[in-house]
C-alpha cells in the first residue's frame, strides 16, 4: 500500500520564456506579420572561428517549419560564404557552417507537437562537427576547417540576413548559450537543467530572459556583454517559462537526469530514464498533464546511514546515505526504480532479497528534517526495487529496510469481490462510483495517505459521485453485500 504525506509541488523555476505567437502573426490585428527577433550585436567575441557551441531550449510551435533560432552571417545577395546558423527544418536540427563552404546537416527527429526540447549544436574545426536533441548525440561529421568570421549582427529568433523577414521562430526560446568553445558531451548533458553563472569559460552570450524589465535592451547575462535589443515585440512576448530546469536544490546535486513529455523522441510510454546512480524513474503520459516534468539527482553519498530515519521506525532500520532531490512541475506520477548496488555508490548496499514490504521509500521535506515513510515497494528484482505510480513531490528521497515494514496497510487494496468501477483515475478531484451489481446501503470510505479516514458516506443508488480537494493519492473503499471493492486514486489539482 502506497502513503502519502500531500504537499504542494515546487514552483516551476523556468522563470520567464520568449515566446512568439503564430496566431497572433497570421491572424488580423495589431501583431500581424510582425518580424520579432533579438539583435546581439557584433562584438568581437561573437565572431567564433575555431570553436563553438551554440545551445537552448525550443517548444516549437510548429516544428516542421523550417525556422532559424540564432545565427550571424554577412551575405551579400543570394552569396553565403562566412558564418553560422542553427535551426529547425523538417522537424530536425538544422545547422549551416560556412568554411566557407557550407556545412550543414539535419538530423535529430524533433516530433511534431508543441513540447520542449533542448537542442545543441557543437564545432571544432580540426575535430567533429555534432548535434545533440535532449542530451544525447543525434549526428556528427567531421568538420572542415575554421569557421569564417562575420561581420554582421548576431540575430536570434529569425533568418540572420538581409531585412530579416523569413524563417521566424514560431514558439518558446529559452535558456540561450552560445561559446567559443566545443563543449563535451558530458558538458552539455550535465548542464542542460541548470542555470548558468555567467562567468563560465569559453561563454560569449547567456540569455534565459529571467532578468527582463520591460525595457528594448535584455542584458547579457554572461560576462562578455553582449546584450540584446528586442526589435517588434511587446509584453506578450515575455512569459511564465515552462521549460525543463530545475529549481536551486536539485542545480546541487550530482548527475542530474529528466523525465518529461519529450524525452522520448517517438513519444513511447512509458518515458524511461536508466540511470546508473540507483534511481530510474518511468512515466506514463497518457492521460496526464504533458507539461509535467521531473528532474532528480543525488548528494554523491555512499554506503549506509541511520540518521534521520523516520520516528518509530522498526528496530534495525537503516537507509541509502545516497538521496535523490527532485525538481517537479506538475502532476506526474512515475514508478521509481532503485538499483541497490547502485544507490550505495561503492560503499555498503542496503541487504537483497528481502520481501518488497521490507523496503521502504523516504521522504524529506526539508533538510536536516526527519524523513517520512510513505510507501512499501511494489516489486522487487535481483537489486532493483521498485514503487509503483508514485505522485512525486519537490523533495528529497532515499530508500530504508528494518526488521519489519515502515508502513502497514489499513486494508488489502487487491482483494477485491464487489463488482464497481471508480473513474475517472487520475481526476481533479470529481470522482464517480458505478456499482455494477444491486446493493443497498453501500458505505464508502475515503482514506488519506496516511491512513486517516477522511471521507464516508453511504449511498442506495448504483451511480453515485464524491469529490477530493487536495492533490495526492488516496484509497477508496466500498463495502455492499458483505462485499469490499478498494482502489487507489490519483487526485491531480
Amino acid at each position: 500500500m502506497l502513503c502519502f504525506a500531500i504537499h504542494a509541488n515546487a514552483q516551476n523555476p523556468g522563470g520567464k520564456t520568449y515566446f512568439a505567437d503564430v496566431d497572433v502573426f497570421n491572424s488580423p490585428g495589431s501583431g500581424q506579420g510582425v518580424i520579432r527577433f533579438f539583435n546581439c550585436g557584433n562584438a568581437p567575441s561573437l565572431a567564433v572561428d575555431e570553436a563553438m557551441t551554440a545551445e537552448f531550449w525550443f517548444k516549437a510551435a510548429i516544428p516542421s517549419d523550417n525556422q532559424k533560432i540564432i545565427g550571424k552571417i554577412n551575405s551579400t545577395g543570394a552569396v553565403f560564404n562566412n558564418g553560422y546558423l542553427i535551426g529547425i527544418a523538417n522537424s530536425r536540427i538544422n545547422p549551416e557552417i560556412w568554411t566557407p563552404g557550407n556545412q550543414k546537416f539535419e538530423e535529430g527527429f524533433i516530433p511534431p507537437v508543441s513540447t520542449w526540447h533542448h537542442i545543441a549544436v557543437t564545432y571544432n574545426a580540426t575535430g567533429m562537427y555534432r548535434a545533440y536533441l535532449n542530451g544525447t548525440l543525434a549526428h556528427e561529421q567531421a568538420a572542415n576547417g575554421n569557421i569564417v568570421t562575420s561581420a554582421a549582427d548576431l540575430i536570434i529568433g529569425v533568418g540572420p540576413w538581409g531585412n530579416m523577414d523569413a524563417f521566424m521562430a514560431f514558439g518558446s526560446i529559452d535558456e540561450i548559450r552560445l561559446w567559443n568553445v566545443e563543449r563535451s558531451a558530458e558538458d552539455i548533458k550535465g548542464n542542460m537543467f541548470k542555470n548558468l553563472t555567467g562567468t563560465e569559460a569559453g561563454l560569449v552570450l547567456y540569455q534565459n530572459f529571467d532578468n527582463d524589465d520591460g525595457t528594448n535592451v535584455v542584458a547579457d547575462l554572461s560576462s562578455a556583454g553582449n546584450n540584446c535589443t528586442k526589435i517588434g515585440m511587446d509584453d506578450s512576448n515575455f512569459i511564465d517559462s515552462e521549460c525543463v530546469i530545475a529549481d536551486a536544490v536539485t542545480q546541487s546535486m550530482d548527475d542530474l537526469n529528466g523525465i518529461w513529455f519529450s524525452s522520448n523522441a517517438f513519444l513511447q510510454d512509458p518515458r524511461v530514464v536508466d540511470t546508473d546512480n540507483g534511481l530510474s524513474l518511468a512515466s506514463n503520459f497518457n492521460g496526464q498533464d504533458t507539461s509535467a516534468y521531473v528532474i532528480w539527482g543525488h548528494n554523491g553519498g555512499t554506503g549506509t546511514t541511520t540518521s534521520e530515519l523516520p520516528a518509530n521506525s522498526p528496530a534495525n532500520s537503516m537507509r541509502t546515505a545516497r538521496t535523490w532531490s527532485a525538481t517537479v512541475f506538475g502532476n506526474i506520477t512515475p514508478n521509481m526504480t532503485f538499483n541497490l548496488d547502485n544507490a550505495a555508490g561503492g560503499g555498503t548496499a542496503l541487504p537483497t532479497g528481502l520481501d518488497a514490504e521490507r523496503y521502504t521509500l523516504l521522504e524529506q521535506e526539508a533538510p536536516t528534517a526527519n524523513f517520512v515513510a510513505i510507501a512499501n515497494a511494489d516489486a522487487v528484482s535481483a537489486s532493483d526495487v521498485t514503487f509503483n505510480v508514485v505522485p512525486v513531490q519537490g523533495a528529497t528521497y532515499a530508500i530504508a529496510t528494518g526488521d519489519a515494514p515502515f508502513v502497514t496497510s489499513v486494508f488489502e487494496a487487491d482483494k477485491n469481490d464487489l463488482a464497481a468501477v471508480i473513474f475517472p483515475n487520475p481526476t481533479e478531484g470529481r470522482v464517480n462510483i458505478q456499482l455494477n451489481e444491486q446493493a443497498s446501503n453501500a458505505n464508502i470510505m475515503v482514506y488519506n495517505t496516511v491512513g486517516q479516514l477522511v471521507q464516508t458516506m453511504s449511498v442506495n443508488t448504483a451511480f453515485t459521485e464524491l469529490q477530493l480537494h487536495h492533490a495526492g493519492m488516496y484509497l477508496i473503499r466500498i463495502e455492499a453485500n458483505s462485499k469490499t471493492f478498494n482502489q487507489r486514486i490519483i487526485v491531480v489539482n
